[in-house]
C-alpha cells in the first residue's frame, strides 16, 4: 500500500474499526498535547528574543 493510498475502511472487521478508533484517538490528544507544548516554547522564546532585542538596542542606546 502506498502512503497516498487511502485504508479500505469497510473491509475492516468492527473489532479492528473499534481499536483503530481508540488508538487514532490516542495519538490525536498526544499530538494536541505536544504542539500545545510547542506553542508555550515559541512564546517563551519570542518573549526571551524580544527581551534581548530591547536590552541589546537600551545598551547601544546608553553608549553613544
Amino acid at each position: 500500500m502506498k502512503v497516498s493510498d487511502d485504508p479500505k475502511f469497510e473491509a475492516w472487521s468492527l473489532d479492528t474499526l473499534v481499536r483503530f478508533a481508540y488508538e487514532s484517538n490516542t495519538k490525536l490528544k498526544e499530538q494536541a498535547e505536544t504542539i500545545a507544548s510547542l506553542q508555550q516554547d515559541l512564546k517563551t522564546a519570542i518573549t526571551g528574543y524580544r527581551k534581548l532585542i530591547k536590552e541589546t538596542h537600551d545598551n547601544t542606546n546608553t553608549t553613544h
